[in-house]
């Protein structure tokens, strides 16, 4: 059995789907957006403390921000041409920079 509509009678059809049901999913959208959890802004990174410098001190990678004002990749770049000091390794994932020769190169950067 074949059964075929009449193009107006799929207009109607359409018409009467968008009349009933399209309130009822403006409502469940709605209550979905209503009961959505406030979105929770990324805490803040502690800034770094700068404290007077110890013999052997180690700079990580926050605190190294904070001391020169320079973005990791600055540094990155400027360490690889040998234009900052090297870095250390503490750990297998984890870097750091001795504070002596951080504070002496930043000396050099005030003299110039």
């Amino acid at each position: 059995m074949r059964i075929s509509y009449d193009p107006q009678d799929i207009q109607e059809m359409a018409r009467q789907v968008a009349k009933e049901i399209m309130p009822l999913l403006l409502a469940e959208m709605r209550a979905v957006v209503k009961h959505q959890p406030t979105p929770v802004s990324k805490p803040e990174q502690p800034k770094a403390v700068i404290t007077p410098s110890a013999a052997g001190a180690v700079v990580a990678r926050t605190g190294l921000k904070a001391l020169t004002g320079l973005s990791p990749t600055t540094l990155w770049r400027m360490e690889k041409k040998g234009q900052f000091p090297r870095r250390v390794a503490l750990s297998s994932g984890r870097v750091g920079w001795m504070r002596a020769e951080i504070e002496a190169w930043l000396e050099t950067r005030a003299a110039a």
